[in-house]
């Protein structure tokens, strides 16, 4: 049994021997997913993967996300959801190939489990003992391509102040869970340098290519101080689900030593350019607290949906348009 480094030992380091791998475990993440396949991209970029999940969540929040991955890697990453009773809370891995190895003991796939603060531990399993329980596990779980969400999988409904928010406040909604928070500054001003408009910056992208610029529609959603430390998002080095109220999802991460910003992880324009889509406004434009306004509402809110998934609504209705 190891408690230590399971992250590299039993998901990273057998994948330079082995072609498959097989995985039940009872809850997973996308933005997880998706860092594990990044990782063993960089070690054989043929190596398929294979996951069963099997908790039966009341809303997959994450479904969106997960469909976005089975897009990019097609027939290298096959999904599955268990969605009849009894639910499976199995943990167990195959690596199958030329140098097959199995693992399997109290770790969840997800990054909490491999590489957070949780206590886990795995042991050696044979490894085709874990693919036949995968296996007689298979005919019970839909692929996630067929699966059909009966509910709305974002934040629940919530009742909100009329209008947006103050300039340069934040309210929360539900304490800890979900806050609106304004786009503008204290003085109704949005920013000509920094949160949606950090691309118009002048200061350089590169610390060591100061003529280096910054794509225009590099963005982040600005936090407040007094949300930092609220156990709201995740801390520095986890990464998250973002999904936008239409169903848009974007692998984010909390960003700066004082965690004081939400940037996309793979590719900081991708906000911007979602942002400004959503506005109604070119690519790259910069963006002024009119058009907000024009727009219907000068703030967004963020809900926690998971530990590892966040709604960001920025939808315009009667509740939240700017008076």
């Amino acid at each position: 049994m190891f408690t230590n480094d399971l992250y590299k030992t039993a998901l990273c380091n057998p994948a330079k021997g082995n072609s498959s791998l097989y995985i039940v475990s009872g809850y997973s993440s996308a933005t997880f997913t998706n860092r594990h396949l990044t990782d063993l991209k960089a070690v054989n970029k043929n190596i398929d993967v294979n996951l069963i999940i099997g908790m039966k969540a009341k809303t997959r929040h994450d479904h969106q996300a997960f469909l976005n991955l089975k897009r990019q890697y097609k027939n290298l990453l096959n999904v599955y959801y268990i969605e009849d009773a009894p639910e499976v809370h199995a943990k167990a891995y195959s690596w199958l190939g030329s140098d097959p190895i199995g693992f399997s003991g109290s770790a969840n796939y997800s990054q909490y489990a491999f590489i957070g603060s949780q206590v886990n531990q795995l042991q050696y399993t044979d490894p085709n003992t874990v693919k036949t329980f995968y296996d007689a596990l298979l005919p019970r779980a839909i692929p996630i391509t067929s699966y059909k969400p009966t509910i709305k999988t974002v934040a629940p409904t919530i009742s909100h102040q009329i209008g947006s928010v103050p300039p340069g406040q934040v309210r929360w909604d539900v304490p800890g869970v979900s806050a609106r928070i304004s786009f503008l500054d204290r003085y109704g001003v949005l920013p000509i340098a920094s949160g949606i408009n950090w691309g118009h910056s002048k200061a350089s992208k590169n610390k060591n290519k100061p003529n280096q610029k910054r794509n225009r529609n590099d963005s982040y959603l600005g936090i407040r101080s007094y949300m930092r430390d609220q156990g709201f998002l995740p801390d520095l080095g986890y990464t998250f689900t973002l999904i936008g109220d239409d169903g848009y999802s974007m692998d984010c991460k909390v960003q700066q030593s004082d965690r004081k910003s939400v940037v996309t992880k793979a590719s900081h324009p991708i906000l911007g350019k979602y942002l400004r889509k959503r506005f109604g406004l070119k690519s790259g434009q910069l963006v002024t607290a009119n058009d907000l306004t024009k727009y219907g509402r000068t703030d967004f809110t963020l809900t926690k949906l998971d530990d590892e998934t966040f709604e960001l609504d920025i939808s315009v209705n009667k509740s939240n348009q700017v008076i």
